[in-house]
């Protein structure tokens, strides 16, 4: 237990930089046992990972704070099942798997995120496309409740009942914990507070859940192996419209090669950075510091992650994929990394990365310039592929028609994409948060979910569009699971809801 300012200080804010963080005292625990001490003996306690938390969800409001990176350990229990500490960040994880041949797909952009942190937001990134979310790697929990009982979770070993609810005894005793009865949307990723689902599995309450019925303390997670050898290639487009129909015909192709179709690429993601997001790059220096040249004018710019066939096949689908790409080339600018051209594919990374570097930096120059109360506009939203083009339209329209300078990226194989306004006063800002959560109402009508992979914290217009999404029975149907498993509210108070 830590109370010493300078620990203080290091906690007090998660990557979302929510204002006004603040905690009595730090708590790192090593193990279950240390997690179980702490939720007893403290009213209200807030679970940390790495805090890369984009919601403000990992940002403390007066609670003890609860950092569990030395919750460590990998040991392989089976061929392709490994447990881990929730504080292995998902680099330390991989790094030790590739001495094994095995590989663990959802790794979501920010490789420093701890696995228990992943799981807690059911994490999802660039490779959804081709191996799903979080949710279906794990195959085994350890979670701590709020009263510092510990269960250990299998997969298959605990489903709901055909009425609704969960049995669950503990320490405490016996308590029914209701499963809610809003349908979650039929698309790639949902980070939207508690799953559900008829007779559904106990494990999966806890993934996506947010820290707020439990602390994961151990994972079990299912792996492949052995990784497999990727090439990145980034390509120009002439326009927004032929990004999207080349993602469309690489989709196709992708799943040719997944049924054996030796001369298809096999893509595992496809990355979109629309004109806007280039036009930032060039402007801030982000492009020039890489060394990617970006001509003018271009209409948007493809990352494309291909997995190498067998080595008899590779030939024809490197060829078959070069063929696609041929017609985006503005003057020669496809950049192609091989595997193992680390530098190269450092540098294509390094150029998406710094997309939303460049847009923070512009968002903190008009605090520091103009007004401290401006904020980030950014929403976090997927469609059944064959709306995106919609739904992209929608975007730009809405945010043209408020006179709001904005940006769109993100990963388009999914139809996942963040659109982020850029506002210069605080009554765009407000402008802008109130368009987010109406073109949410749209994306749900598409049957797309608004909250798709960074969860929804504690950030206000997040939450709205969770209101938004299930109704307001959907929400008091979460806060009865959550009065079930924590009915003193002691674990992360505010996250996914706002606190009673």
């Amino acid at each position: 237990m830590l109370t010493n300012p300078e620990a203080l200080a290091g906690v007090r804010f998660d990557a979302a930089h929510f204002p006004n963080g603040h905690t009595p005292a730090l708590a790192i625990a090593s193990n279950a046992a240390e997690v179980a001490w702490v939720l007893q003996s403290h009213s209200t306690v807030l679970p940390i990972g790495s805090q890369s938390s984009l919601t403000g969800g990992a940002t403390p409001r007066g609670e003890v704070v609860l950092a569990l990176r030395d919750l460590r350990g990998i040991t392989r229990i089976a061929p392709d099942r490994w447990r881990v500490g929730a504080g292995v960040t998902l680099a330390e994880l991989q790094a030790h798997l590739v001495q094994h041949d095995a590989f663990y797909p959802p790794v979501p952009a920010y490789a420093g995120a701890q696995i228990g942190g992943a799981v807690s937001t059911n994490a999802a990134g660039p490779a959804t496309f081709k191996y799903g979310a979080t949710r279906g790697w794990v195959e085994g929990l350890t979670v701590v409740l709020a009263d510092g009982s510990v269960l250990d979770l299998e997969r298959n070993q605990c489903r709901a009942h055909p009425d609704g609810y969960f049995e669950l005894t503990s320490s405490s005793g016996a308590r029914r914990i209701p499963v809610p009865a809003y349908h979650l949307p039929a698309v790639a990723k949902v980070s939207a507070g508690y799953s559900a689902a008829p007779e559904m599995d106990l494990i999966d309450l806890f993934i996506g859940a947010e820290g707020t019925l439990g602390v994961i303390t151990e994972v079990t997670i299912r792996t492949v192996g052995p990784a497999p050898r990727s090439s990145l290639s980034f390509a120009l487009c002439r326009s927004e419209e032929q990004a999207l129909a080349l993602t469309a015909t690489l989709r196709l192709e992708s799943q040719l090669a997944w049924k054996g179709a030796g001369n298809s690429p096999d893509i595992s993601a496809i990355e979109y950075l629309d004109a806007a997001s280039l036009e930032i790059l060039r402007a801030e220096g982000l492009a020039e510091a890489v060394g990617i040249h970006l001509p003018e004018p271009v209409g948007g710019a493809l990352i494309i992650q291909r997995e190498a066939a067998a080595p008899g096949l590779e030939p024809r689908a490197a060829a078959r994929l070069a063929a696609l790409l041929a017609d985006t080339q503005l003057g020669g600018a496809l950049l192609v990394a091989e595997p193992r051209d680390l530098l190269t594919e450092r540098r294509i990374l390094d150029l998406r990365a710094g997309v939303p570097l460049a847009v923070n930096a512009r968002v903190g120059r008009a605090q520091r310039e103009i007004d401290a109360d401006i904020t980030k506009v950014a929403a976090d939203m997927i469609v059944p592929f064959e709306h995106l083009g919609e739904m992209l339209h929608l975007f730009r329209e809405e945010f043209d028609r408020l006179g709001l300078e904005h940006a769109i990226w993100g990963h388009i194989s999914d139809g996942n994409l963040h659109p982020n306004a850029l506002p210069r006063t605080r009554a765009e800002a407000d402008a802008g948060q109130t368009a987010i959560v109406r073109l949410g109402r749209i994306v749900t009508a598409m049957g797309g979910s608004p909250l798709a992979e960074h969860g929804v914290g504690r950030n206000p217009t997040k939450q709205a569009l969770l209101r938004q999404l299930y109704g307001a029975a959907g929400v008091e149907q979460m806060r009865s699971v959550k009065a079930a498993l924590d009915p003193a509210g002691r674990l992360s108070p505010g996250v996914i809801f706002p606190a009673v």
